[in-house]
């Protein structure tokens, strides 16, 4: 019976490492490395609250800076 929950134990923890870091790694975003979030998903109450991230882009959830201007000549 033991050998059977380690090797139950076993399967789920190569499950997460290839899901955290082998395939990320190698280019393919998986739900556990941020891949799967769209602009308003997996956002923290912190993240949300600060003010680096009140500008959204429309296609990623990343912060905008505001556009720099050139000062008057």
């Amino acid at each position: 019976m033991s050998r059977d929950l380690v090797l139950i134990i076993a399967i789920f923890a190569g499950w997460i490492i290839l899901n955290k870091w082998i395939l990320p790694a190698l280019g393919i975003p998986t739900c556990m490395s941020g891949g799967c979030c769209g602009p308003s998903a997996c956002s923290t109450p912190f993240e949300e609250s600060s003010p680096a991230t009140q500008e959204r882009a429309p296609d990623e959830g990343r912060s905008v800076s505001p556009p720099i201007e050139d000062e008057p000549k």
